[in-house]
């Protein structure tokens, strides 16, 4: 694995690990060994994956796949797409550069690791498809190869019309992850046009797709639009749904950000307080949501200036995060983001920085180059280098902030003005 993947998997010990692929293993130890030495690249660090598997309890599905290999004396077995270990310990092999790293898969008696599984199949759904596989991509973060499943199931002339609308939704939410808004609104847009013909009017999915072209609007920074959009959404669910069903949450957690946004704080912690509730009471407790609500109410206590109590709220999301998702997803490092922002509003500059290369670090992995989440990164980093007096190096750093902002946000964008005022004022600086 690359060095950067093995760094955050170490720190993970006691958690979960869930693969994004199907996993091809073997029983034979010298043959993982061989492959691991093989590799002799600088940037990645030999791993054994050492896997224990009940196999009475566990119902999660693998396969010996020896009969229909090219090399049966490997003994392969193939674990299923999704598949979730507990990471038991990691440990250097004695006179080895290859580390051993000890998983376990044992089924219904390791509560939380069952619970989060079972949880995340309800939300995929029961069916064995392409759309259930790009569902699962994006929840890893794999977006562009999500993409590459539902533009198949496009080009599929066999779909009804309300599978195409749930692949349009879907690709609708692979562009808003990639920060082309223009393109996720169209998609929305087609999904949601057949939707309103083909299904009921009060239907969760089209709240569903009401409640997305919120948060895309919400992105673009038009919060008005985005606020109506998920009232509408949160209408049709309280008819809907059940009360405490987590669909209403995530909906109470976008309005929470759009108040945010606007500087209401009051209201958007009521929102926050709704969606924290009902996710406690209906999800997992390591489920993302819970990480994703914990740390919208970090931004809101560090928006009203109580850095201790955003820190806390911070700490819970990331440790939930390090827990429930891969080391490289998105999420990771909103958080990092957000822990760095509270340091250097505190002052302490050089812990604020390192929170931001980590972040900046996995988006650079993980995210289109062009993404106004890198850019809102640099321009973070560009703060401490402000504060710290270091206006040469903040004005760098400011500059590919811009650079990147304007190639994904509108030109009305708040952001967009923040960056081009915080660069006026350090070059304000710099010359006096």
């Amino acid at each position: 694995m690359s060095n950067k993947e093995f760094e955050s998997t170490e720190k993970k010990v006691g958690g979960l690990l869930l693969m994004n692929s199907f996993l091809s293993t073997t029983a034979q130890e010298a043959v993982a060994l061989r492959f691991a030495r093989r590799l002799g690249r600088t940037d990645t660090t030999p791993v054994l994956f050492e896997m224990t598997v009940d196999t009475e309890k566990c119902r999660q599905p693998f396969s010996s796949i020896k009969a229909v290999s090219d090399f049966s004396a490997e003994e392969k077995i193939l674990f299923s797409i999704g598949t979730v270990f507990r990471i038991v310990s990691i440990k250097q092999l004695n006179k080895e550069d290859v580390w051993n790293v000890k998983l376990e898969l044992n089924g219904d008696e390791d509560i939380e690791l069952s619970m989060l599984t079972n949880h995340i199949k309800r939300e995929l759904g029961e069916s064995n498809n392409l759309n259930t596989l790009g569902t699962l991509l994006i929840t890893m973060g794999e977006n562009s190869k999500a993409k590459q499943y539902f533009q198949m199931l496009l080009d599929d002339t066999s779909l009804d019309q309300i599978a195409h609308a749930s692949v349009y939704h879907n690709i609708g939410l692979v562009h808003d992850n990639q920060g082309d808004y223009e393109k996720a609104l169209k998609s929305y847009e087609k999904s949601l046009e057949i939707k309103l013909i083909s299904l009921p009017p009060n239907h969760p999915d089209i709240a569903a797709t009401y409640n997305n072209m919120g948060l895309v609007h919400k992105n673009q920074g038009d919060y008005e639009e985005a606020l109506k959009t998920y009232e509408k959404s949160l209408e049709i669910k309280m008819i809907s749904l059940q009360q405490n069903h987590p669909s209403i949450a995530t909906t109470y957690n976008n309005i929470g950000e759009v108040h945010d946004n606007q500087g209401d704080y009051e209201k958007a912690l009521k929102s926050y307080e709704k969606a924290l509730e009902i996710y406690l009471i209906s999800l997992p407790p390591n489920h993302p949501s819970i990480a994703a609500t914990y740390n919208n109410i970090g931004l809101v206590y560090n928006n009203q200036g109580d850095y201790e109590k955003a820190l806390k709220s911070y700490e819970k999301s990331l440790e939930i995060y390090l827990i429930s998702l891969p080391p490289n997803h998105p999420d990771i490092t909103i958080t990092y983001n957000n822990i760095g922002s509270v340091y250097n509003n505190q002052g302490d500059y050089e812990k604020a920085v390192k929170f931001f290369e980590k972040s900046l670090e996995i988006y650079l992995v993980s995210l289109p180059l062009n993404h106004h989440h890198i850019a809102t990164t640099y321009d973070n980093i560009g703060s401490v280098y402000d504060n710290e007096g270091d206006y040469e190096k903040a004005l760098e750093y400011y500059e590919k902030a811009l650079s990147m902002a304007r190639k994904t946000l509108p030109l009305a964008h708040s952001t967009l003005r923040t960056i081009e005022s915080s660069i006026a004022t350090v070059r304000k600086k710099l010359s006096q």
